[in-house]
């Protein structure tokens, strides 16, 4: 990887360039597959029980309106897609991996997901106990539910972009961007429809129509962006500790190929 700054203004990285299969199918830390794939699958069922538990213990009738809950799901399908990946990737071989010469569909999906995830979980905990948790009382606050939602989702996610080995790239916050947008458009509907217009208290389209655009529009071009910056750093504080500890050389980071969903892209070979 270029280390200039410059080098992530590219339009071709709004794509899926300049990584190898591998990166999907294990670890950063070394070539153990199968410890990786024991990880995303702990990982998962971690996961799926929270988000089983939280809809079975509570009644829930709007459970599906609330952004806590689109993230908390969003989480959960990105450590899904992720396991399906590292276990086809454990059955691959070499051969197999070497000759997918970079991204495929699938690993494409993973590297959407965990942006948006990222973003999606450190946006909606810090607006939580920024703004929503005021007047709640401690012993709601400190309910497991509460604390994994709002809390142990990011950091699972945190842990993850420790633990794997693809890259992170600048351009792709027009994914977390878009994932605002769209919750902003599915609240409208909600509005339009008569079903609700009051989600949150930020965002109430009948009673507070400026306050619901602004916060919408603090999420989604700001709020999200800035998380996913935050998400690039310790993508690059990462490498920056694995190449300490000899898990990265500096021939693989310069000498890396230029790709595009699997396929080699001549116009940046070498």
């Amino acid at each position: 990887m270029c280390k200039c700054c410059g080098y992530e203004f590219q339009c071709k990285l709004f794509g899926f360039y300049d990584c190898k299969a591998h990166d999907f199918y294990e670890s950063q830390w070394g070539k153990n597959k199968i410890l990786f794939l024991l990880y995303r699958v702990i990982v998962f069922l971690y996961s799926l029980a929270w988000v089983i538990a939280d809809v079975s213990v509570y009644y829930q009738p709007r459970y599906w309106i609330f952004l806590t809950n689109w993230t908390e799901v969003t989480g959960c399908l990105y450590f899904f897609t992720a396991l399906v990946l590292a276990i086809y990737g454990y059955f691959s071989t070499n051969r197999e991996v070497d000759r997918e010469r970079g991204a495929n569909w699938g690993s494409a999906i993973v590297w959407i997901l965990i942006n948006v995830a990222f973003s999606a979980a450190l946006v909606t905990d810090l607006l939580y106990w920024a703004l929503l948790s005021s007047g709640t009382n401690s012993s709601r606050l400190a309910e497991p539910f509460n604390v994994h939602s709002h809390a142990i989702n990011l950091l699972l996610l945190i842990i993850d972009i420790f633990v794997t080995s693809y890259p992170i790239r600048l351009l792709h916050f027009i994914y977390p961007v878009g994932y605002g947008l769209v919750y902003t458009s599915f609240s409208l509907i909600l509005h339009g429809s008569g079903f609700t217009s009051a989600i949150y208290s930020l965002l109430n389209w009948a009673t507070s129509p400026g306050i619901a655009a602004a916060a919408c529009f603090g999420v989604s071009f700001v709020a999200m962006p800035l998380s996913h910056l935050l998400l690039w750093g310790l993508y690059h504080l990462r490498t920056f500790i694995a190449r300490k500890q000899g898990c990265i050389s500096d021939a693989e980071e310069t000498n890396l190929e230029s790709h595009e969903m699997g396929h080699t892209n001549p116009v940046y070979s070498n």
